[in-house]
């Protein structure tokens, strides 16, 4: 006997979306007009989830375009590094320097830079970098 076909439909009641459910083929509901039921497609694209085309279309970006994770923390080697190779090495120490004794001992001793560190806040204010410029920058000390 061949193994039942199971397939995902989106429920909506009165046109609001209620969940997703599995049944081998579309339901056909007696006494309940309001109901409806639409086979659900998954794809890649752009966000999105709805109706469309008489499917309810679960779309996500694909998971190879996105930029890979931001690494919570980097060796400080990977870190200077990284910033030698953006051209703000210098910067940084020069404001390293005229900052305050906590700021110089975490630079000079700390074993990683984590990227909640208040120390990468105090980078990213004098860079004028923006959170998601933070984070191209852990991500290229990662590779480092």
């Amino acid at each position: 006997m061949p193994a039942m076909t199971v397939n995902d439909f989106a429920m909506l009641d009165y046109g609001e979306f209620k969940g997703i459910f599995r049944y081998a083929e579309k339901p056909v509901l007696e006494g309940k007009p309001y109901r409806e039921f639409y086979p659900v497609k998954n794809e890649y694209g752009t966000d999105f989830e709805g109706l469309e085309n008489g499917y309810w279309v679960i779309r996500h970006p694909d998971p190879g375009s996105l930029p890979p994770p931001v690494p919570y923390s980097v060796t400080p080697r990977q870190m200077r590094l990284a910033l030698l190779n953006i051209g703000k090495l210098a910067e940084i120490e020069l404001a390293v320097s005229n900052s305050t004794e906590a700021n110089k001992i975490t630079w000079e001793y700390a074993l990683s830079i984590d990227r909640e560190d208040p120390l990468v806040l105090f980078f990213a204010s004098e860079l004028g970098y923006t959170s998601e410029q933070i984070d191209d920058l852990f991500r290229a000390a990662e590779q480092l």
